[in-house]
């Protein structure tokens, strides 16, 4: 059962179980004994504890998430963490040659220990992973334990009119309208599961959705 309250244009979700709300934050009233098997220390105080150093920020491709970091990074002295990026880097190769190669079961392993790294780093960061990384629920657990998570939902419509012919994005081969609207049906609900804010972001310029997660998270103001 979820709470779901407005604040400015966010919309904040606050589980009514094991956990409360302060100002417009969701903070877990218990303290992460662990995170995937390593013993995690600290209060569960608002910006001291661990799962919440990090702002990550979550939707289906192309709805603004690098951009949008890229810029809230910039305001709040951080650095902007590309999972896609970090993943390539590691891999020796693009994600589309990964697919190919390996497959997107093997893809997606490599994505679920790149979030793990990328979380476990102790300066706050903003972190863009890619659209497909809640897919997996261990990665969802992880993202609820570890990170403030900002979905920046964006309507089936904008993401088609933004990706084009969908060249380069290998789940979208084929019919890129119905590929984007199946995508959308899996995964809407998986973000809104990990979600602690939810910014519409379809008529909303990247000023403005980096304002509306600043709003919700009163402690980056």
């Amino acid at each position: 059962m979820t709470d779901v309250r407005t604040v400015g244009a966010a919309t904040v979700s606050a589980a009514t179980v094991g956990a409360e709300t302060v100002g417009a934050e969701t903070v877990r009233a218990e303290t992460v004994g662990e995170f995937l098997g390593s013993p995690v220390v600290g209060s569960v105080a608002v910006g001291s504890a661990p799962w919440s150093r990090h702002i990550v920020l979550v939707g289906m491709m192309a709805s603004g998430k690098t951009t949008v970091g890229r810029f809230l990074a910039a305001q709040l002295d951080r650095q902007l963490l590309d999972l896609d990026s970090v993943l390539v880097e590691g891999m020796g190769m693009s994600i589309s040659e990964a697919f190919d190669l390996h497959g997107e079961a093997w893809f997606r392993s490599q994505e679920s220990a790149a979030l793990v790294e990328v979380l476990r780093r102790p300066e706050p960061t903003i972190v863009s992973p890619g659209g497909g990384v809640v897919l997996a629920a261990r990665n969802r657990e992880v993202l609820k334990r570890s990170a403030r998570n900002v979905w920046l939902r964006a309507t089936p419509e904008t993401i088609i009119r933004r990706v084009g012919s969908g060249s380069g994005r290998p789940l979208l081969a084929g019919n890129t309208e119905d590929r984007v609207r199946r995508i959308d049906a899996e995964r809407r609900g998986l973000y809104a599961e990990v979600a602690t804010v939810v910014v519409d972001v379809d008529d909303l310029t990247t000023p403005q959705i980096a304002e509306c997660i600043r709003a919700a998270f009163h402690d980056l103001c």
